[in-house]
């Protein structure tokens, strides 16, 4: 069950009764089974993965630095996925890492243990290059807009970072 702290964010987020992406990814993703989740645009995939996310975090205590990796594509969509994270889970403890608006706090969050990780693969990359991130301790990974990442220029670095998850003790949602 929801805690009802997340049902009272829900409802603030104008979200009273889930969608049919939001239902059929809820236990699959809360029991940490592998999921990929196909629905269109406008219809809640965000949070689709974003609540039972959180609620398998509080349940199993995931606190662990970089315990959840979540890639997008684009640096709007990172800001949107934060900002929805924080609408769902106000105490979550996240960064937010995308090109552009360049930011040391990104990397001081990442010291002190940030430990739900929104990226675009680049930016991503460069941390994980840099030694900031250790990538083989991720728990919980998603890879949101999957079809635009595989068609774009995110295949090398995405393969990249891929290739240093150990898939073995780890869940990957792909949506």
């Amino acid at each position: 069950a929801v805690p009802e702290s997340v049902k009272q964010n829900l409802i603030g987020l104008g979200i009273r009764s889930l969608t049919e992406i939001q239902r059929s990814a809820f236990l699959p993703i809360l029991r940490g089974r592998n999921f990929v989740g196909r629905a269109k645009t406008g219809t809640g995939k965000t949070a689709a993965y974003l609540i039972p996310i959180f609620e398998r975090m509080r349940v199993e205590r995931i606190s662990d630095p970089g315990s959840v990796l979540i890639l997008v594509p684009t640096r709007e969509l990172c800001k949107q996925v934060g900002s929805m994270a924080l609408s769902i889970n106000p105490s979550a403890d996240l960064v937010l890492l995308y090109s552009g608006d360049i930011s040391s706090g990104q990397d001081e969050l990442l010291r002190t243990g940030a430990n739900v990780i929104v990226a675009t693969p680049h930016r991503l990359y460069e941390k994980v290059k840099a030694g900031l991130i250790n990538v083989e301790k991720v728990k919980i990974v998603v890879v949101d807009e999957v079809d635009a990442m595989l068609m774009r220029n995110f295949t090398g670095k995405l393969n990249n970072i891929l290739c240093e998850i150990n898939f073995k003790s780890c869940q990957i949602c792909l949506f």
